[in-house]
């Protein structure tokens, strides 16, 4: 028996999905506690699709000050007094789902946003099919939203913010043709 080309089982793919962004998540904490853990990538190279990618980053030396600014509501046009208002909507999103940051940073920040999404990867998993669905509507809309917004605005040279953007819009892809398949 070949194996169907659709993502299944649906806790495989989130397993894998919450490997990734947990991974992210631990990296960037390192970086900002001032001590960065490259093993962390390591984990992300056993992916063959991205071990090239990870050779090519794992040298770039990255310091808390090159990324403290990586910040949604400075990446997406807005002027200084709606920036208040977006990370109202992004914490509200949070709230929403019952989420709630352990890590002093705006709401908008990526290693927030990406802590968010670890989180909601992780409930899915618990769900019974008929609320997975939700769940993953909930991922696809915030990443695409909230995330992948800014990240596509991103002109900066740091390689890991470019990988990070590269495999998160595949992770959008994923998402995508999960919902279509499983409408």
């Amino acid at each position: 028996m070949t194996p169907s080309p659709h993502i299944n089982p649906p806790y495989l793919f989130s397993q894998g999905r919450y490997i990734l962004y947990s991974t992210l998540v631990n990296y960037l904490y390192s970086i900002y506690k001032g001590s960065p853990d490259k093993n962390a990538l390591e984990t992300l190279s056993l992916i063959p699709e991205l071990s090239k990618d990870i050779d090519k980053i794992k040298d770039e030396e990255v310091k808390w000050s090159d990324i403290s600014n990586l910040l949604a509501s400075e990446y997406i046009g807005l002027r200084d007094y709606e920036k208040g208002y977006y990370r109202n909507v992004v914490n509200q999103f949070y709230i929403d789902n019952n989420y709630k940051p352990d890590i002093d940073l705006p709401p908008d920040h990526l290693i927030v946003q990406l802590a968010f999404m670890a989180r909601l990867i992780e409930d899915g998993m618990a769900l019974p099919m008929n609320k997975k669905i939700e769940n993953v509507r909930v991922q696809h809309r915030f990443l695409k939203v909230h995330i992948l917004r800014w990240l596509e605005n991103y002109k900066g040279d740091i390689k890991l913010i470019r990988f990070i953007r590269k495999i998160l819009s595949l992770d959008r892809s994923l998402l995508m043709d999960y919902l279509t398949k499983n409408k």
